[in-house]
């Protein structure tokens, strides 16, 4: 193994959500140590915040000796081995560090821990989940000026730092033309749209830095050793409370002492949190998994503010460590974490592959400082607006990424499989910002959008998001030469097809046989290639009904053809109509109504050749004559949160009124307008649900104020295909809205976790009230049957633009009642439920077609009562049982039981409800218990009491002597 494996095991970043740390990781960093004699010890360090490792110069592993606080060499602890003998970590030896060679005594160099203690090493850092904060994302993040505040610490034993402030300015502010400060690069790789201004406090005395002293020693703040150091910190928790009170301390003082200004926006993003704070600590890093070592972390568990916005994000710096941390290279690094982008080096314990190597800030970050990639640039600095797609076959241009203008300097092209497309853009070495980049020339990178960063790769379930195709690497488990990624001639690299090296493969190792990319020229003002799609005449895709107006129908598909083919018939049948278009749509007029058609379309590239037919699909026509077709929403505000989160999981309500709507309908269609050029087919798994309800307005973002899930009839199931302009979906069953309720829509989005970037937006409108609410997550999928505690939310009077399609017809309405036989009324409880009805009323009102659920459920576990369902009123015996309503309909459940034989209790005895509370009074020192309707005993008190029920159903309530009562709490 050699020191490059070693960076490959014990270095990578979890940018999972409520995993909140990050820092650059450190090659080869001199470090010193004193042994317990005072003799002098010069070794080196590697890793970053969640493990990082002293060594000598030859890899040797080299740990302190916890009982005798010698330096020594490190060994594999065979104790941890698992039968296969994947896990390992590190033990002390006796072999003092310099005293001999490591070799001769059969250690082994580069010693680290293993994938499941690196982890454990993570998830100390985890942010507990009820503390965790997400950022707002709006469409202008990472615009404008970001102030960062650094306030310097010293401990009790040191002296004031001595470092000049002008040396430190000129790392973070230094706004020359040539400097390769923060600012600078920021305002640069930016393109001037993002300002980074630094502010130091306590406020310095002209060039001499004031810092806030503690009270404890240095020793106070490194970890426990009884040999030599007693007053370290013992554990994680200790450590974290330790310094979460530093960092308050620190802030307080400020506070008091040299409050930040007023005047200094401090919340750029309008969160209510502290846009970036940086905590300068005297002195350099230490040599092990400790506190005093360079990392971002979250104060989580204390409230602490500067003028009223909340101190959250933190990064740590040691102002003594040297180029090696404390440098300008490391600060955009670690900002870049904060704006929003991950790491793209990846821990992987049998492998030394790195996914994009020193091309990118977020991999291997150089000094000066290199750009990230178009792609990070345009997915998490949200500086780059949209990412051109080629789909035709030619010759393109680029101009290089550090290009001022940033004007034409990346292109994507789709690859064959879903979710990864090809990056292409032109890196120049001789621009500022990219003078340590090793080559000049076209870079063709790999991206898999599932995926977040490449810290997490396991080769199983996941995989690079961002990867550089370079030489000799043919697979995701060989690294070969990245830093011979570029193309240009000068490289000798000019092609990238299957038959050259590197070829074209994706994740898992697939091999792309699509796609050629050749004719690379010399590296100028721009560069060219020429795109090949080797898949030949493609068969048409994504078939799609576009619009249905009375007799006229208009169909849409996806190709990539000059003139296209298109056939369509009476379902059932063999005879078809035939005709050809030159566009990715054709029109269908003087239609019959109410009748299901199967069309399907094939592509025709040249006179000679033709791809195949696609496959038929299906369309039915309006249903009626003049179907409801109006609007709601004028295009107004575009944004990617509605009818979906495009960043997230979501789940979205919104609605809209009987005034608004008009009568009774049939609903067969909705549609969204959708406002990017950028078609978006990354939402494949959505499901849409229509209510009839009484809501007018949603009163807050509780989960309380929202449409009951039990209330929603699912009418759509699938994918949500869009282009710019009105996209239809057609339903997968038909909504009868009433004419008279409000009507709700509410979306679930469940795709992916953040599965895309604020380019795709579509259009809302404002009312002026409270029309939308919206649930959103990026850290699981939202399962509308549990609690939606866990999702950010918000509220708006903003809501989709949306046209529903249905005919106005007189829709048929029948009366129901579910109830239980009144002999059987103490043996069990029946109920029903159905799309906008919560089964406890009866006598509902309900349209015809409507699917109802009938329950009928014995009382169990009733002191003395033995209960069983014996059927319902029609003969049926099934306990729970759907039935479509097509006639009014009285159903009653039958029960049998031997009842307990309690006499009644003397005195008046009073339950009364109240919201989810029921008040028992008259019991006067009398058992009293709460069951559900399964039996399940929920509490028990004596006497009169008041209980909370946890929600809305049916419950009993048994007092001591008297017969089991039923209530219902809705």
């Amino acid at each position: 193994m050699n020191t490059k494996r070693l960076l490959a095991i014990s270095i990578i970043i979890c940018i999972a959500l409520g995993r909140n740390i990050f820092a650059a990781p450190v090659f080869n960093a001199p470090a010193v140590r004193i042994q317990p004699n005072g003799d002098t010890l010069h070794c080196l360090v590697s890793g970053d915040e969640y493990y990082h490792r002293l060594h000598d110069a030859k890899g040797y592993t080299i740990v302190q000796n916890p009982l005798t606080g010698w330096w020594v060499y490190a060994a594999k602890s065979g104790e941890r081995r698992t039968e296969s003998g994947e896990r390992w970590d590190v033990v002390a030896t006796d072999y003092v560090a310099g005293s001999v060679d490591p070799a001769s005594v059969g250690l082994t160099p580069n010693v680290g821990v293993d994938r499941e203690t690196w982890h454990k090493l993570q998830k100390r850092f985890d942010v507990p989940e009820q503390y965790q904060h997400t950022p707002a994302k709006t469409s202008g993040r990472n615009h404008g000026t970001l102030n960062n505040i650094v306030i310097y610490i010293r401990f009790s034993d040191d002296d004031e730092i001595s470092t000049p402030l002008s040396y430190i300015n000129s790392m973070f502010n230094d706004s020359s033309a040539n400097s390769t400060s923060m600012y600078q690069y920021f305002k640069t790789v930016s393109y001037n749209k993002l300002h980074i201004l630094t502010h130091y406090f306590p406020t310095p005395n002209g060039n001499s830095i004031i810092s806030y002293q503690d009270s404890h020693p240095r020793s106070y703040y490194m970890p426990y050793n009884a040999a030599t150091n007693a007053n370290g910190y013992n554990g994680d928790n200790e450590r974290a409370s330790r310094e979460f009170t530093l960092l308050e301390n620190a802030v307080n003082y400020v506070n008091t002492n040299s409050p930040v200004p007023s005047s200094i926006n401090l919340d750029m993003d309008n969160d209510g949190y502290v846009d970036n704070i940086c905590f300068v600590v005297k002195g350099t890093y230490t040599g092990w998994n400790d506190l005093l070592w360079p990392h971002k972390w979250s104060l989580y568990d204390r409230y602490v503010n500067i003028n009223g916005f909340r101190v959250y994000t933190f990064n740590l710096q040691l102002e003594g460590s040297g180029e090696h941390y404390f440098s300008s290279s490391t600060f955009c690094h670690e900002m870049f974490h904060t704006l929003g982008a991950p790491d793209l080096y990846r821990y992987e314990d049998s492998h030394n592959v790195s996914g994009v190597g020193s091309w990118d800030l977020m991999c291997s970050n150089t000094t000066p400082p290199q750009n990230m990639g178009a792609y990070m640039k345009w997915k998490y600095g949200n500086w780059i607006d949209s990412i051109p797609t080629i789909t035709v076959p030619g010759t393109y241009s680029l101009h290089s990424l550090g290009d001022p203008t940033y004007d034409n300097c990346v292109y994507k092209i789709p690859a064959q499989e879903p979710h990864q497309w090809y990056v292409l853009e032109y890196r120049d070495n001789l621009e500022q910002f990219e003078t340590t980049l090793p080559g000049r020339g076209l870079l063709i990178y790999r991206i898999d959008d599932r995926f977040n960063g490449n810290a997490n790769f396991d080769g199983i379930s996941t995989f690079d998001e961002v990867y550089i195709f370079r030489p000799n690497a043919p697979n995701d488990t060989t690294n070969g030469n990245v830093a011979q990624a570029y193309f240009s001639p000068a490289a000798g690299r000019t092609q990238f097809s299957p038959v050259t090296n590197p070829f074209p493969w994706l994740t898992q190792n697939v091999i792309d046989t699509t796609i050629a990319i050749t004719n690379i020229t010399a590296p100028g003002e721009t560069i060219s290639f020429t795109y090949q799609d080797l898949r030949g005449c493609s068969k048409p895709a994504a078939l799609q009904i576009q619009s249905i107006v009375h007799d006229t129908i208009v169909l849409g598909w996806w190709g990539r053809s000059g003139t296209y083919r298109l056939q369509y018939r009476l379902a059932g049948t063999t005879n078809a109509t035939t005709v050809e278009t030159s566009t990715n749509s054709f029109t269908l007029t003087a239609l019959p109504l109410n009748t299901s058609y199967e069309w399907r379309v094939m592509g025709i590239c040249s006179a000679d050749e033709e791809s195949d037919y696609s496959d038929w699909a299906t369309f039915l026509t309006a249903r009626c004559d003049e179907p409801l077709t109006a609007e709601y929403g004028s295009a107004g505000l575009p944004t990617y949160e509605m009818p979906v989160n495009a960043t997230c999981n979501s789940y979205v309500q919104a609605l809209y009124t009987s005034d608004e709507i008009g009568g009774q309908m049939r609903i067969d269609r909705i549609a969204f307008r959708y406002a990017s050029n950028e078609a978006v087919d990354f939402l494949d798994s959505c499901t849409i649900y229509l209510a009839n309800t009484t809501k007018e307005t949603f009163n807050g973002v509780a989960e309380s104020f929202l449409v009951p899930f039990n209330e929603l009839q699912q009418v759509y199931k699938g994918p949500i295909d869009c282009s710019n302009g009105w996209n239809y979906i057609v339903l997968d069953s038909p909504f009868l809205y009433d004419g008279v309720s409000n009507l709700a829509i509410a979306i679930l989005n469940n795709s992916y976790s953040i599965n895309a970037d604020q380019r795709y937006k579509f259009h809302s409108t404002k009312k002026d009230w409270q029309s939308r609410t919206m649930m959103y997550t990026s850290f699981r999928p939202i399962d509308l049957s549990q609690s939606l505690s866990n999702c950010e939310r918000n509220r708006s009077a903003y809501r989709p633009d949306i046209r529903f399609t249905g005919c106005y017809e007189d829709i048929e309405r029948y009366h129901v009642t579910v109830q239980v036989a009144p002999a059987s009324a103490q043996y069990g409880d029946a109920w029903f439920t159905a799309p906008g009805v919560n089964g406890l009323a009866n006598d509902e009102l309900l349209n015809a077609g409507t699917v109802l659920t009938l329950y009928a459920a014995p009382y169990t576990n009733i002191p003395g009562t033995v209960c069983t369902f014996t059927g319902w009123s029609d003969g049926n015996t099934e306990s729970t049982r759907t039935i479509i309503l097509t006639q009014d309909t009285v159903l009653l459940a039958n029960f049998s039981g031997q009842p307990a034989g309690i006499e009644t209790a003397e005195g008046d005895i009073r339950i009364a409800t109240a919201g989810h509370n029921v008040t028992v009074s008259g019991a006067q020192g009398l058992a009293v218990e709460f069951f559900d309707i399964t039996g399940r005993s929920l509490h028990r008190a004596t006497g009169d009491c008041t209980h909370r029920l946890p929600a809305a159903g049916v419950y009993i309530v048994h007092i001591q002597g008297h017969p089991a009562k039923k209530i219902v709490i809705k």
